[in-house]
């Protein structure tokens, strides 16, 4: 099979549908935008890019284009329009604008490399297991990957049950542009996708101070460190989804508790971080329909401070802006759904109610220590009485019941609770 570079080995291929997934559609948005916070202006690259090649996935098959035909346009019509966003920028004579403003700064700089050297030694697992790797036999394999390559031929996947279709739709890209079957470069996104959100998410949040990243960062490295089966604990470097979702909707989450002045300052930082922390719960909830509850309770919150703080011409565009983004996900995930010949999650056999919650608990304690168990306990008394982190509230008790009530420990329902 041809890759987008002709007959170019699959390595070049490879690194190109990586910059492609995680850098070139967002490169070429921001290049017309005055973001002049550095981490902000690069989460908002990977978010539009990863959001950018979902949408384009999902039209190719809508629309029965040829993917390998279409994303060599898409390439090209991105590149010429970042060279005439970087060219419209330079020329501006808008006073307004100050190019030392998206510098790095050596908290930035700080923050990164913190991060990096958290998630060398939390991923410690990941890297004893392989990097680049494949993946190995059951789900992932069967079901995940297996979508991936019926989307990257242009097609939906009608057997995927209902199943939000994101990660599937992104590992395509990669078989679209190296012309392979060859799993390495879904695996390298997989481990971006568990990464680089941790990383901007420290970098971004660090700009308010030392502890809001530290703190964030110390209980997710206590929670992979708590978990005790090696069931669980394998679905880490075996590419589970859940831990996907799991991350974004952490880090989303953190940054709507943070993106809070209590002078009430709601300016274009504010409201870059409002979109950037409501875009990605609805990665988490493209993933995995868990958190659909807490994308609709962030917009609720995000469309609140903009009632409080904007004036109302600024403030329809942005409730619009706002609602449009989650309207653009649920579209894309209608599209799909309306194309499958089984609808419906599989069901499970279940036992009464109290069996199942006695399962759970049992789960529970034998993976997580008793401190942690306190953590998490304290955690969700305290939420509804904590500002700003009471809008979350309801959705963790949803969340939280969703997970006794089936039994199911998923790593992704564990890190949502905590």
């Amino acid at each position: 099979m041809v890759g987008l570079i002709g007959n170019a080995p699959i390595y070049l291929n490879g690194v190109l549908s990586l910059f492609c997934v995680f850098v070139l559609p967002g490169l070429a948005f921001v290049s017309f935008l005055d973001i002049q916070n550095f981490p902000q202006r690069w989460f908002v690259a990977f978010l539009v890019s990863l959001a950018a090649n979902h949408f384009l996935v999902t039209l190719i098959a809508a629309l029965h284009f040829d993917p390998l035909a279409t994303y060599r346009i898409a390439v090209v019509v991105l590149i010429l329009a970042f060279v005439a966003g970087t060219m419209t920028r330079r020329y501006r004579t808008d006073a307004t604008i100050s190019p030392s403003g998206s510098v790095m700064r050596a908290s930035d700089l700080g923050w990164l490399l913190l991060s990096l050297a958290g998630l060398a030694f939390t991923y410690s697992n990941v890297w004893k297991y392989g990097v680049p790797n494949v993946f190995g036999d059951g789900d992932i394999l069967v079901s995940w990957n297996a979508w991936s390559l019926i989307w990257s031929q242009g097609h939906f996947p009608t057997s995927s049950l209902g199943y939000p279709q994101f990660i599937p739709t992104i590992w395509a890209v990669t078989y679209i542009f190296t012309g392979s079957t060859e799993q390495y470069f879904a695996f390298y996104i997989y481990i971006g996708l568990i990464t680089l959100p941790i990383a901007l998410s420290a970098m971004l949040v660090g700009r308010n101070g030392w502890w809001q990243p530290l703190i964030p960062g110390l209980v997710f490295i206590w929670f992979v460190a708590e978990i005790r089966e090696p069931w669980l604990r394998s679905t880490l470097e075996q590419a589970f989804p859940d831990w996907v979702a799991a991350i974004f909707a952490s880090c989303g989450a953190v940054l709507f508790v943070v993106n809070d002045d209590p002078d009430g300052r709601f300016d274009r930082e504010k409201i870059v971080t409002s979109l950037t922390a409501l875009c990605l719960v609805l990665i988490a909830a493209a993933t995995k329909p868990l958190y659909g509850l807490f994308a609709v309770v962030i917009l609720a919150g995000i469309c609140t401070d903009a009632c409080k703080h904007l004036d109302p011409k600024r403030r329809n565009r942005f409730v619009l802006g706002a609602t449009g983004l989650l309207a653009l996900f649920a579209i894309l995930y209608a599209v799909n759904y309306a194309h499958l010949v089984a609808r419906g999650m599989p069901n499970f056999p279940v036992t009464d109610l109290w069996e199942r919650l006695s399962r759970a608990s049992k789960l529970l304690n034998s993976n997580f220590t008793i401190p942690f168990r306190i953590l998490l306990l304290a955690g969700l008394l305290l939420s509804p009485f904590l500002r700003r982190i009471r809008w979350l509230a309801l959705p963790l008790y949803a969340g939280i019941w969703l997970w006794a009530n089936t039994a199911a420990l998923t790593c992704g329902m564990s890190l949502g609770s905590c």
